[in-house]
């Protein structure tokens, strides 16, 4: 088995996001390739996002690890990583390869006649009568994501269900599950990215001590659940950032600091970047 490697920092969280990929469904969906889309320099450090992901690894060996489970990597074979699921690659050898779906639940399903379905993390290797449907299916969706139809959301809608479903027949080795107060800590921070949630608050309100709350964070995530909140609010800092025109002023106030030069610190101390700057590189601002 081999070791987790060191958590990283908040930053190389909230730069994995399948908004700032080459996407042509506006942060939707992107169908491409690991090894130029993929986490990049982010790979091997445990990282996190909040869409799914699909890799059908052509090239390659080694070990990944998703959530406190490993999984074998080889030519073949299938990974889905949940949304909010901790994830990195530990390669052996030859660079990893192989093509990268990526889609927010929410996109597959905004249809009315497609069915919500439930994403389980963890690795396949399907059959060969499975992996040639699937080499088709990942075809006809980079096919699609090329054209310029109009009706071109609703056909990758659906050829991104037929995949899911395809993909669920296979026998998926699932990720251990999370500890259930790691996940109830999680959906608290993810709801409310403030500068004034606490650890203790978030103890008081899933009915537990401080101190338990910290060894099951650190246990599960591999960070301090205060690393989690300031990750949290940092993630939310830097959309409002890239999406919006709110002023540093008001984004503080959002984010309940109260006093902008706080913002400001804080900010640089987690980036390395003031606010402005970190705006007006990205070029993001609506």
């Amino acid at each position: 088995m081999r070791s987790t490697p060191t958590a990283p920092s908040a930053r190389a969280f909230a730069e994995y996001n399948i908004e700032e990929r080459a996407t042509t469904l506006h942060g939707s969906a992107l169908v491409g390739s690991f090894r130029e889309d993929g986490p990049g320099p982010h790979m091997t450090q445990p990282h996190r996002h909040d869409f799914v992901e699909l890799i059908w690894i052509s090239q390659g060996s080694g070990a990944h690890l998703i959530d406190t489970s490993e999984f074998r990597v080889a030519p073949r074979t299938l990974h889905i990583i949940a949304p909010g699921q901790v994830h990195c690659w530990s390669p052996d050898g030859q660079a990893l390869d192989g093509t990268l779906v990526l889609f927010r639940e929410e996109f597959l399903v905004s249809a009315a006649d497609l069915p919500a379905r439930t994403i389980r993390g963890g690795m396949t290797v399907p059959d060969a009568a499975t992996a040639r449907r699937i080499d088709r299916m990942l075809e006809d969706l980079r096919d699609e994501l090329d054209g310029d139809a109009e009706d071109r959301d609703e056909v990758v809608r659906y050829l991104l269900s037929a995949l899911v479903t395809m993909c669920a027949r296979t026998r998926i080795q699932p990720a251990r599950p999370r500890h259930t107060l790691a996940r109830a800590f999680l959906r608290i921070v993810r709801a409310e990215p403030r500068a004034t949630l606490t650890v203790a608050d978030c103890a008081r309100r899933l009915n537990v001590t401080g101190n338990h709350l910290a060894e099951v964070v650190a246990a599960d995530l591999g960070r301090t659940p205060s690393a989690v909140i300031r990750a949290a609010v940092l993630l939310e800092a830097e959309r409002l950032l890239c999406r919006t025109a709110l002023t540093c002023a008001q984004i503080a106030a959002e984010l309940d600091f109260g006093d902008p030069s706080y913002f400001s610190r804080f900010f640089r101390r987690e980036t390395g970047s003031t606010p402005s700057a970190y705006r007006s590189a990205r070029r993001l601002v609506a």
